[in-house]
Order: structure tokens, then C-alpha cells, then sequence
């Protein structure tokens, strides 16, 4: 007979040589459909992401800050990293210049379903197989991040198998998920750090002696984070959270090495920027907008419903959704990060009194998160889009493992039925995948 921990164990690896490397190739395969169904351009800001790849290739540094009139160029002020891979991975792909051309469609519109941006281009297009192997290529992002939000409810779920899987697969099996990573933008690489450092932070706070290659690697991913994109900051608040717990229990060791990581890096940030526009933060092109006027937007409760309606499933240029009853599922696991957000798993005291402080560094995840998503909406630009939220995707289903095992914990649901429910949200998960694949080509064809 195997002892509690020596099945933990087996479990674990179990995980780590099947069941998360099956998760992150199902994240590929499914995510190369999306990128092939998806007309090139018709993804938001593609051009223009494809604008900053296409300067690395041809240039080898990078770009300036872009003035009016901006054209394709309004996301040069962004950070490099995801935009430095892409360029390498097609580099690698003997790629030398994308020379994207796009020609905008008069009869497009926001509010028409499926109204496409950009006129379709002839078919074999040498610009548009360059660019559909880009997409591919970044798809290694998505599958990380996937990993990484399937080990963090494993965590999160004493080791659960099950409750992980249907935990961590309608997040990274989302269609919304898939979309984003299958086309050209700069949010897989914040979106992985972010996965690493709640990873890393879940670990750290799971014992009384943390890891101080893990509080390095953690604190990394949290530094490396504002290079994909200036939101990655937000991750600075639960480490800082983490922080506090590790010096309070006296393992001062991690808790600095958390800490230099995260700001060395950072600091490297603020120098990057400094030096490439002489100010601490890049200004965005679209300037400031009038902050009473948006300020007003926020009474009206519908701008929550788009953001929440995009996080799961709008594409195109965020005029392209799925059929209303595909919402319905996705209110499961966004109940379930709801009662993991005010639900402890029964538990002993000790287990309990680290589960609150898993679920606080979730909850300021989330929080900072949604703060930062309103600070843009009133001061930069009234869009509200789900990727927005993508930096918290993995506290997100974090709390969702917390609150499917506290769920099941304190149900009196016979273990065969509990089962049986796990494996349909797991079924459901990859049904919205191929239902979103589907709405694409049929939009698109």
C-alpha cells in the first residue's frame, strides 16, 4: 500500500510526463486550426503588431516612437520581448521581411457579425503563408501557459488530478485563449510570466521552507513580465503580498531573493524605456482621453458584460461572437472562480490558514488586474477587451481549483456522480474549442 505522500507523488509525475505535456500539445493543435481559419489581419491590431515584427526583421533594433499620422506604426511604443521572439522564430524560418500590405475593406463595421478590416487577399499570398507560419510559431506561448495553469490547480488541489483538469482546461482551452495565441499580438509572453510567477508564488507559500530557486524563478517571471507588455507590472503587488508572508515567517532568504529578481529586472525596464524615449513610462499613441467623459461609461454596468463576453470568446475585430447559449457554459468556471474567491476547502487549520493566503494572492492578481484594465478604459482608450485580462487568466483558474475542491468538498454528491461532472466540464471545455474553430470558418469562408 502507497502512503499518502508516495501517491502524491506518482501523481505528479504522472502530470508532468502525460497529462500536461497532452494539455499543451491539444493547446497547439487546436490553436494551428485557429490560425489558419483566421484571414491575416482580421485579429485586433494585427497589422500593426506585424508592423513592429517586420522593423526587427529588416532592421535588426528597435523601432522609434511613432507620431501622427501613426498608420501601421501605433504600437511601436510597446515593450520588445514577445515582438523579439516572433521576429527570431521567423528569422529562424528564413524570414527577412513580412512587407505587410493591408487594404482596408470600406463596408467594414464593429457592429456587424463578421465584417472583416481588411479585403481578402488573393489565394497562395507569399505575405499571408509568412504570416500564418508567424502564428504558429508564437503558439509555444499558449502551450506554456497552459502547463503552467494545469501545475497551479494541481497545487492548488492537494494534487487532485481530476479537479485540476476541469479547473485549468475551459481557461486554456477557452476559445478567446486560443484565438489571441493563434494570431500576432505581444500578450502570450506577459500572459506565460504571469502563469510562471503564480506558479511560483503558489509554491512558495505551499511550505515552511521555500525554495530559493524558486522564489529566483518566480521573481524572474515577474521582472521579465513588463517587457512583454507594461501591464506585467501588476504582478508586483501579489508578489509583494508574498513577500510579506515569506519575511513573517522568517525565510528571509526567498523572500529576497523574490524581491531582487523582481526589481533588478524592472529596473532594467525603466532603463530600457528611458533610453529608448526619455521618459519613465511610453506614452501611448492614442494620447489621453477626456477622463470625466469615460469616467461616465463606468455607470453602465454593459461594458462589464463586453469585457466578460471577450475574455471568453469575440473575434475578429471584436465584432465576431459565438452563439449565445456557448456563454451559458462559461459561466460555470466563472462561478466556480467566484466561490473560490469567498470559499476555503474544508481542510485542517493549518491547510486553511495557507489556502487564504493562496487565495488573497489570487484575488490581488485578479484585482490589480481589473484596476488596471478601468485606468485604461478612463484615461487611454474606451475598449473594453477580454485579452486585457489575460495577465490574470492564471489566477483565474486558480481560484476556480479552489473553488471546484472546496465545491466538492463540502458536497454530499456520491465520488461517481462528482466524476462524472468533472469529466463533462472537461468535455464541455473542448467542445467550446472546436465550436469557436467552427464559428470562424463559417464566418470566414
Amino acid at each position: 500500500m502507497m502512503t499518502e505522500v508516495e501517491a502524491g507523488a506518482a501523481r505528479d509525475v504522472l502530470s508532468l510526463r502525460f497529462v500536461a505535456p497532452a494539455l499543451a500539445l491539444a493547446v497547439v493543435a487546436i490553436g494551428a486550426a485557429y490560425a489558419l481559419a483566421v484571414p491575416v489581419g482580421e485579429a485586433p491590431d494585427e497589422p500593426a503588431h506585424l508592423a513592429y515584427v517586420n522593423y526587427l526583421l529588416e532592421r535588426h533594433v528597435l523601432p522609434p516612437l511613432a507620431h501622427q499620422p501613426y498608420g501601421d506604426r501605433y504600437e511601436f511604443y510597446q515593450a520588445p520581448l514577445d515582438y523579439a521572439v516572433t521576429a527570431a522564430a521567423g528569422a529562424i524560418l528564413g524570414m527577412r521581411s513580412l512587407a505587410p500590405v493591408f487594404q482596408q475593406n470600406p463596408a467594414f463595421s464593429f457592429f456587424e457579425q463578421g465584417s472583416r478590416a481588411y479585403l481578402p487577399r488573393a489565394a497562395g499570398d507569399p505575405m499571408e503563408r509568412r504570416i500564418r507560419a508567424l502564428r504558429i510559431s508564437r503558439l509555444p506561448w499558449a502551450a506554456l501557459t497552459a502547463i503552467l495553469v494545469f501545475l497551479t490547480a494541481l497545487r492548488l488541489t492537494r494534487g487532485r488530478l481530476g479537479l485540476a483538469l476541469a479547473a485549468s482546461v475551459p481557461f486554456v482551452l477557452s476559445p478567446q485563449f486560443l484565438f489571441v495565441g493563434a494570431t500576432v499580438n505581444n500578450d502570450g509572453a506577459v500572459t506565460a510570466c504571469a502563469a510562471l510567477a503564480t506558479f511560483g508564488l503558489v509554491e512558495l507559500l505551499n511550505g515552511e521552507r521555500p525554495s530559493a530557486a524558486m522564489a529566483l524563478l518566480a521573481g524572474s517571471a515577474v521582472g521579465l513580465a513588463p517587457f512583454g507588455k507594461v501591464s506585467g507590472f501588476l504582478l508586483l503587488a501579489p508578489l509583494g503580498l508574498a513577500v510579506l508572508v515569506l519575511a513573517r515567517r522568517g525565510a528571509y532568504r526567498a523572500a529576497l531573493f523574490l524581491l531582487v529578481a523582481a526589481c533588478s529586472l524592472a529596473a532594467l525596464w525603466i532603463g530600457l524605456v528611458e533610453w529608448r524615449f526619455g521618459t519613465l513610462f511610453p506614452p501611448p499613441p492614442a494620447g489621453l482621453r477626456e477622463g470625466l467623459g469615460a469616467t461616465r461609461g463606468l455607470l453602465n454596468p454593459l461594458w462589464l458584460g463586453s469585457l466578460w463576453l471577450s475574455f471568453w470568446g469575440k473575434f475578429g475585430w471584436f465584432n465576431l461572437r459565438l452563439p449565445v447559449f456557448a456563454y451559458l457554459f462559461f459561466a460555470v468556471p466563472t462561478a466556480l472562480a467566484v466561490i473560490g474567491c469567498v470559499t476555503v476547502p474544508a481542510a485542517s487549520p493549518e491547510e486553511r490558514r495557507q489556502e487564504r493566503l493562496w487565495r488573497w494572492v489570487l484575488v490581488c492578481t485578479l484585482g490589480v488586474n481589473v484596476l488596471l484594465v478601468v485606468a485604461y478604459l478612463v484615461r487611454i482608450d474606451w475598449q473594453p477587451q477580454g485579452r486585457y485580462l489575460f495577465p490574470s487568466l492564471p489566477a483565474l483558474a486558480g481560484l476556480a481549483a479552489l473553488g471546484l475542491r472546496a465545491l466538492c468538498e463540502h458536497s454530499r454528491l456520491r465520488r461517481s456522480i462528482l466524476r462524472g461532472l468533472l469529466g463533462a466540464l472537461i468535455a464541455s471545455a473542448l467542445s467550446m474549442a472546436f465550436l469557436g474553430l467552427f464559428v470562424l470558418g463559417h464566418a470566414y469562408s
